[in-house]
């Protein structure tokens, strides 16, 4: 058996031999797929014919509940087989990235640099002010915030303040996108989703100019 793929990414097995093909995974790779719930999975969106990034929400009598979001940042849920074509296992090369050296280096500096707190947390008010200077839509850093810190803590660590840049540098690449004018949900999503597991193309810019 052989492992392939459609022209839209869609996975299924070949048996060389018998010429026999099938979309379930065969015992001799592995065996069916599995899913548990809080899995990373791809499902596949008929209406945008793109895959989505997404989480496993629940697993019941062989079928997957899973959310995902679309390529405009909408947010969508599918309940499927947990053998169908439409759903794959995020590949390994997609799951979350460390922080980059050269990433590691700036927030470190950044984080350093904020007035108040101590070397290991940061006050949310004075980290507010140092985002404000990416000169991103204040809706905009609304979401980012409540993406990197979903608790609204009153003091951040640097692990929450590196997500914050991060974030900041992935909309500032996007440019003049509505989806970072708009500031709205669709936005968190795809930040959530796309965006924090990713290095960005390039280190968040900050105006210095202020300080």
């Amino acid at each position: 058996w052989k492992e392939a793929k459609t022209p839209e990414g869609h996975r299924y097995y070949f048996n060389l031999r018998t010429r026999e093909s099938t979309w379930e995974r065969p015992a001799a790779l592995g065996g069916p797929l599995v899913y548990k719930a809080g899995d990373e999975v791809e499902v596949w969106s008929n209406g945008m014919r793109a895959w989505g990034k997404g989480k496993v929400e629940k697993v019941e009598d062989g079928k997957v509940t899973a959310e995902f979001s679309l390529p405009d940042g909408s947010l969508a849920k599918k309940e499927l087989p947990s053998q169908h074509k439409d759903l794959r296992p995020l590949a390994a090369d997609d799951r979350a990235q460390g922080w980059s050296a050269d990433e590691q280096a700036a927030y470190q500096q950044w984080f350093d640099g904020i007035e108040g707190g101590s070397s290991s947390s940061k006050p949310a008010v004075q980290t507010s002010r140092f985002l404000w200077k990416s000169k991103l839509p204040r809706e905009a850093l609304k979401q980012v915030w409540l993406t990197a810190n979903p608790g609204n803590k009153t003091n951040l660590s640097f692990e929450e303040f590196a997500r914050c840049c991060r974030l900041v540098a992935h909309c500032q690449a996007m440019g003049d996108s509505p989806l970072v004018k708009s500031g709205d949900r669709p936005l968190r999503v795809k930040l959530r989703t796309d965006c924090l597991p990713c290095r960005p193309p390039a280190l968040p810019k900050f105006d210095r100019s202020e300080e």
